[in-house]
């Protein structure tokens, strides 16, 4: 019999925090704000032909 173990989960980056009016926190995690910049820098660049450098 084998035994898997299972990897704690990975801890959140964040890329930066905002305080909303109600004094909540509105949390961009790194991730998700890497994917968005790098989809934006491929629209940019679609307009010389490297939609691709993007990604």
């Amino acid at each position: 019999m084998t035994s898997h173990s299972q990897s704690p989960p990975l801890k959140p980056y964040l890329a930066h925090v905002r305080r909303n009016e109600d004094g909540s926190f509105e949390i961009h995690d790194l991730e998700e704000h890497l994917r968005a910049v790098g989809d934006l820098a491929g629209e940019f660049a679609s307009s010389f032909g490297h939609p691709d450098w993007g990604e």
